[in-house]
């Protein structure tokens, strides 16, 4: 918090130095006299120059994989079109192609095995329909002779019992025949399916290879992208996934600041408030701006350190492209009000019953007396006393129940 060092001042002077004992007029408070004084509300905070509009790089979509980043070029690298920004370890994609390529060849071979040995199972059962053909032609020439008499009738008899044998028989190699190739079908439907997911993996892992490396698609400033979880930059060593974003190029010119304010630092701060910058490329140099955004809640910066901040976005008057660059750190200073002619009070003056305020007066030696008051405008450290309080009033830092200081 950035004050006048005028009020400060007079608020300094104002104390008066308890003693470490009490005269026969009873304790002394640590007090400050109030007076009406012109004031300018200020909040300091640290930042970063982000980008308002950039081309997004990220690991192409179409290659549902993950890998490993081995290589980022440093971060606000200046790079040209065509230039590599980032590599993946290709150790694992070139083994997995090495596997798919074999196992095509074991499905290859697979299918060759099974097809040769259908054609063997198949002539087999070829040549049984052949056998059982030529004897049911005896057969039926034997039920023919029987009105001849060449035959007894227990042969005749046995004839056409091996008749209806064969005819079973006949029956049963046109299912089986029927049957292998029923099985042979799905074998080779099965066969074509595990060579066909073979074949696509060694697609996708030869497409994956072709991305090991990613190249710049025009000139700019690399910026790393922020982790999805856990708020850190990425890195080498993390696994990326198609689609992920792992950095960008801010677009020269298209720029605003993100001002990291701490959380109890951040009282009065509203959109439409006036903003003085220092960069820390160009600290000769002071920029205006005006705040465009405040956020809501608090939260931390780094997963690491549990200080929360409120997250606020201000857009610069002018912008000059060769100075404000994204990365870059600002120093700001945000005023948050500005008053004229009114009555100050350190915040630890002023005490609440049941939420209304109040204030304990001193009056020459007497004890101080309680006096409700209405408050204005505040910072984390002063409040402004609207009504209640007149200048030149002494009013006590603690309350009469507790210990004098």
């Amino acid at each position: 918090m950035n004050f006048s060092k005028s009020f400060f001042c007079g608020l300094v002077f104002g104390l008066l130095v308890l003693t470490s004992s009490c005269s026969q007029s009873g304790p002394v408070y640590s007090s400050v006299t109030v007076d009406a004084k012109s004031h300018t509300f200020e909040v300091q905070a640290i930042g970063e120059i982000v980008a308002t509009e950039e081309v997004p790089i990220a690991v192409p979509g179409n290659v549902n994989m993950s890998f490993e980043l081995l290589w980022l070029v440093p971060e606000y690298s200046e790079v040209k079109k065509g230039d590599v920004i980032a590599r993946f370890d290709d150790a694992q994609v070139l083994s997995e192609i090495e596997r798919r390529e074999l196992e095509i060849q074991q499905r290859e071979l697979e299918l060759a095995s099974f097809e040769l040995g259908n054609e063997a199972t198949v002539m087999d059962i070829i040549h049984s329909m052949s056998q059982v053909e030529g004897e049911t032609e005896i057969a039926e020439n034997y039920k023919g002779l029987e009105e001849g008499g060449a035959f007894s009738k227990h042969e005749i008899i046995d004839a056409i019992d091996n008749l209806e044998y064969l005819s079973v028989q006949k029956q049963f190699y046109l299912w089986e025949k029927e049957s292998n190739q029923r099985q042979f079908d799905a074998e080779t439907q099965r066969i074509g399916a595990d060579m066909q997911m073979s074949q696509e993996g060694l697609d996708r892992n030869k497409k994956a290879l072709d991305i090991m490396e990613l190249k710049s698609p025009e000139d700019g400033t690399f910026v790393y992208a922020t982790m999805r979880w856990g708020g850190g930059k990425i890195s080498p060593g993390q696994t990326i996934w198609r689609g992920y974003r792992i950095g960008s190029l801010p677009i020269r010119g298209k720029v605003k600041a993100e001002i990291h304010v701490l959380e109890v630092d951040a009282v009065g701060i509203e959109e439409g408030q006036r903003v003085e910058f220092r960069i820390d490329s160009a600290m000769d140099h002071l920029f205006t701006g005006v705040i465009t955004d405040v956020a809501r809640m608090a939260s931390s910066l780094d997963g690491s350190d549990p200080t929360k901040y409120r997250i606020v976005s201000a857009e610069f008057d002018e912008i000059d492209p060769d100075l404000m660059r994204v990365g870059s750190s600002v120093l700001a200073t945000i005023t948050t009000d500005e008053l004229q002619d009114v009555i100050l009070v350190p915040q630890q003056a002023v005490f609440f019953d049941e939420d209304k305020p109040h204030v304990y007066v001193l009056a020459n030696k007497a004890e101080p007396q309680l006096r409700y008051v209405e408050l204005g405008r505040k910072s984390p450290t002063l409040i402004e006393i609207s009504t209640g309080l007149e200048a030149g009033e002494r009013i006590s830092l603690v309350a009469p129940t507790q210990s004098p200081t």
